[in-house]
């Protein structure tokens, strides 16, 4: 979803071609996975590798939310269609899209690190109880209905009109950091980086991020108080401007 997002967003800057930064990011997160997941597997034992992969996906996801926080509010900040019509009207989307090439590349390449190496150790895991057979039919079955989903997403994505397209871009993102800073801080307690102050009360809703600790709890509520207050900032500039 993250990446698909991305490219329709390039595909509607007029910057189609610029697409390869993006997939650069994808290609270097998977080879950062592989090579990741071979170190764990080969130079710690069992034990500290279980430990680092949860610390690993901790650290990478928080700096990943964080990566979301600016891009999403960027997109606010152009779903106003005379931000939109001033940003193209200054000619600025050659450098501004440049700029943003390389925090786009780098989100896409935090999107596919943080759950490739995961599941990399995951199969490895998994290998000795199945066949080779069942493992190889369920990497292909997967891979295709990826594809599908995938293609379907890109494309239709692109021919949503500029401002709903920005907005549900923006709201994306801004749920998808929720969830991934929800799951990012339950991996640090995983590790014992974190503490662990469990809240029998609160939910536990795996899907969404929601994890019953005041940590992961206050952590994803400061968060939407920083999505409230950046979205506040964006309204009233986009009003000041408008005036």
């Amino acid at each position: 979803l993250i990446v698909a997002t991305l490219l329709a967003f390039l595909k509607k800057m007029g910057q189609g071609a610029k697409q390869k930064w993006i997939w650069a990011g994808v290609g270097a997160g998977i080879l950062a996975s592989a090579v990741l997941a071979i170190i764990i597997n080969i130079v710690f034992s069992r034990i500290v590798a279980a430990s680092s992969r949860e610390y690993i996906e901790g650290i990478t996801g928080v700096v990943a939310v964080i990566m979301m926080l600016t891009v999403g509010a960027w997109l606010h900040n152009k779903s106003s269609i005379g931000n939109w019509n001033k940003y193209i009207n200054q000619q600025m989307e050659q450098a501004i899209a440049r700029g943003s090439l390389v925090s786009f590349a780098f989100i896409s390449f935090l999107s596919v690190f943080r759950e490739g190496a995961e599941t990399i150790i995951f199969y490895t895991g998994i290998t000795p109880y199945i066949s080779m057979q069942q493992l190889v039919l369920g990497v292909i079955l997967a891979v295709g209905i990826l594809a599908i989903v995938g293609f379907a997403i890109i494309y239709y994505s692109v021919k949503i009109p500029i401002r709903f397209f920005f907005k549900a871009a923006t709201i994306l993102i801004y749920i998808l950091a929720f969830k991934i800073l929800g799951i990012s801080i339950h991996a640090l307690q995983i590790s014992d980086v974190l503490s662990t102050s469990t809240v029998h009360q609160l939910p536990f809703i795996d899907w969404i991020g929601l994890y019953p600790t005041l940590e992961t709890t206050i952590t994803q509520l400061l968060l939407v108080i920083v999505i409230l207050g950046l979205t506040w900032m964006i309204k009233k500039r986009t009003v000041i401007t408008n005036i």
